[in-house]
């Protein structure tokens, strides 16, 4: 399909017919392919309409094609990768051709060199930037807030989100709110979550106005830079300026350039270096016209989830992951340990090994069973789960103010299964957890 086809197409007489034969013939006559060439013939038709008033490049037909296209392939269901990349393709270098033509006869009554697949390219490149942009910054938050939690006490120490979570409490008592407190004791596990989640928020939208100018920066550093370089060599500039916005720019938008074709754009190498100044400069208007975007609650609730998602995934820290939540027997505090960690017994193959090979194994198990099969926590004091000394030379009836570490250091017993137990036996009365350490003692 080439000019001689648009100037038929310029003419009233069996215009809808000859588009349709150009086009079927272009696309085949499968049934499939007959909505094809259907849908196109009637987009060609429609955008060739609009065209014919023009007199020069119009950025507002270049995006109606994009917007059009897109709707007619959602309403006949074609959304196919390879129908779509060709129907846009189709649409393109129609374009291309009609605008040339266009601007040539405008260039040739006001003498001055056109700037034909310029503008297509311009626009192809802003399109792609309104629709992934927020995709896009949203990732570089999510980086930038992992990096900066990795310095963060609480990330590196469970026990002081620990901490964060006793204030939580003691602010629920001095504001009287009575039944929110019981409901975060009897469920600890979701309690930790919760100020876990909220002391990430709290670096996450700190971040988000800093981030997103910096964020808006980097664009217009990058693609200026990209012009930069392209206007220092002669040929196949199109494909250099292309490449170097793979290179340059960040990892998600790359993927959406990924469909960017230099040939659909060759047009720009015939012209003036300069060409490329305008392409730079229109993007990066387009750009200081982005406005900070807003996060509903439920969005920034599944930010933190891929912030926590990310330190888990590739820093392999432990403290952003979920807790394992089960309860300490005695004083309630869940266990701090990642959900999951409790490993099920795995009895050895009855096969014929080496003694040395078998000792290993069973030297590994046990060490893993030592070190991931019983549950730990930052023991807090018993009466905080409603515990009351059963025998105490001056106390009894009283709430329990040690933790159980320290009821383990100074020898104190509890009550459990009807009968008085040594605290120093914890660990044997509840074989799935660990001794009670002295080293929580900041509950």
């Amino acid at each position: 399909m080439g000019l001689q086809m648009y100037a038929e197409l310029n003419s009233e007489v069996d215009k809808y017919e000859f588009i349709k034969r150009n086009v079927r013939n272009a696309v085949g006559r499968s049934t499939e392919r007959e909505k094809e060439s259907e849908l196109l013939s009637q987009l060609l038709i429609e955008i060739n309409e609009q065209l014919k008033p023009l007199k020069c490049y119009s950025y507002h037909i270049v995006q109606d094609a994009i917007t059009r296209t897109n709707k007619k392939l959602t309403e006949l269901k074609l959304r196919s990768d390879k129908i779509e990349g060709k129907a846009h393709n189709i649409i393109y270098k129609f374009l291309i051709e009609r605008f040339t033509e266009i601007q040539n006869k405008w260039n040739e009554s006001n003498n001055i060199v056109g700037i034909a697949g310029a503008p297509l390219l311009t626009s192809e490149i802003i399109n792609i930037l309104k629709e992934h942009l927020m995709k896009t910054y949203t990732k570089a938050v999510i980086k930038h807030v992992v990096l900066i939690l990795q310095n963060e006490r609480f990330i590196k120490c469970g026990k002081i989100i620990q901490a964060y979570a006793d204030l939580h409490l003691i602010e629920l008592i001095k504001n009287d709110q009575i039944d929110e407190l019981i409901k975060n004791l009897e469920a600890s596990a979701e309690h930790y979550t919760f100020i876990l989640n909220r002391l990430i928020q709290e670096k996450l939208v700190s971040s988000l106005k800093s981030q997103w100018l910096l964020f808006l920066k980097l664009l217009k550093t990058k693609i200026s830079s990209a012009a930069e370089q392209v206007q220092t060599v002669e040929t196949h500039r199109i494909q250099l300026f292309i490449n170097k916005l793979r290179e340059l720019l960040p990892m998600y938008l790359v993927e959406q350039m990924i469909s960017l074709d230099a040939t659909v754009f060759n047009a720009c190498d015939d012209e003036n270096k300069n060409v490329f100044n305008e392409i730079q400069s229109n993007i990066i208007q387009c750009i200081d016209g982005f406005e900070c975007p807003t996060f509903t609650e439920e969005r920034i609730k599944d930010i933190i989830e891929s912030i926590r998602s990310v330190m888990v995934d590739r820093q392999h820290n432990n403290s952003a992951k979920m807790r394992c939540g089960i309860l300490c027997p005695t004083c309630k505090v869940p266990c701090h340990l990642d959900a999951g960690h409790i490993i099920s017994s795995v009895k050895l193959k009855d096969e014929k090994r080496p003694a040395t090979i078998k000792a290993v194994d069973l030297a590994l198990k046990a060490l893993q069973m030592h070190r991931r099969d019983h549950h730990d926590a930052c023991h807090q004091p018993g009466g905080v789960a409603g515990r009351y000394w059963k025998e105490h030379p001056t106390q009894i009836d009283e709430i329990v103010a040690p933790s159980c570490s320290m009821s383990v250091r100074d020898g104190h017993r509890f009550w459990y299964n009807n009968q008085l137990n040594e605290y120093k036996k914890f660990n044997k009365v509840f074989p799935e957890w660990s001794l009670p350490l002295c080293d929580d003692n900041h509950r």
